[in-house]
């Protein structure tokens, strides 16, 4: 669902309230839907996440899911082309090998790992197995790692990325009725605003007031916003529903609040 127009209505405490409009399918019959409406917010405020919707469509619940899915991860450094490189023909040249190049098949790539406070990570070092030609026999060699200074396919399937797993996460509603229009809200941090006032004196009996608002944006948030408010006060932190009909409160991570 498309939730690319965002309106926004700053408070002069240094919250915001995002909000973005999105169109839920009509459903026919008695039955209900759910629908995903992409990404959660990341700087949702207190884990607030507010959906609101017609009267003639009603909310019966908003979770978060997570899936994982494969993307093309492009290689940064010499260990991941070898490793994205497994099982196909390539060169390598060797810092204590002069000009000349080593070719042959990457059997494996064994990376050493040390571990730390935040779990296993790499120290940088391991070993690059290659079954290499010599005098038409088959031969394994094996490689240190930090010893290899640079990588070349040797036939046309060389790759430079690799596949790696990507945690996504999405928001997904339930509901029933007519859809239509719905508005998608959270609170978050980083907005701010500050009025300024011209008083010009015209005549004996005349004056115009002018004034003007500066908004400061210290977040992520970014686009364009169809519809700007500055609101004067800050918002309640009960977090009751707010205005409208038909809304629904979830929380995010774990996010779920079904209506009963």
């Amino acid at each position: 669902i498309d939730r690319s127009s965002m309106n926004l209505q700053v408070f002069k405490n240094g919250y915001a309230l995002v909000s973005r409009s999105c169109t839920l399918p009509e459903i026919e019959g008695e039955g209900s839907a759910s629908v995903s409406l992409g990404k959660p917010p990341k700087h949702a405020c207190h884990g607030t996440l507010w959906l609101t919707a017609g009267k003639d469509t009603t909310i019966l619940g908003m979770r978060t899911e997570s899936s994982t899915a494969p993307v093309a991860a492009p290689c940064t450094n010499v260990p991941s082309l070898l490793t994205a490189n497994v099982g196909s023909a390539v060169a390598v040249k060797l810092h204590n090998n002069g000009d000349g190049w080593l070719e042959g098949k990457v059997v494996n790539v064994a990376m050493e790992r040390v571990s730390s406070g935040l779990g296993s990570e790499s120290a940088g070092k391991g070993l690059l197995v290659l079954q290499c030609q010599d005098s038409g026999k088959d031969e394994v060699k094996v490689v240190p790692l930090q010893d290899v200074v640079e990588v070349r396919g040797t036939t046309g399937e060389f790759k430079i990325s690799k596949e790696e797993k990507q945690k996504k996460q999405e928001v997904v509603v339930d509901y029933r009725g007519a859809g239509g229009t719905a508005s998608l809200m959270h609170l978050r941090l980083g907005f701010c605003w500050a009025p300024s006032y011209h008083w010009q004196l015209l005549d004996g009996q005349r004056a115009t007031l002018s004034g003007n608002a500066t908004i400061m944006n210290e977040s992520e948030e970014g686009g364009v916003f169809e519809k700007l408010q500055c609101v004067v006060g800050a918002p309640n932190m009960k977090f009751g529903h707010p205005p409208g009909s038909q809304q629904h409160l979830a929380v995010l991570e774990p996010a779920f609040r079904r209506r009963r």
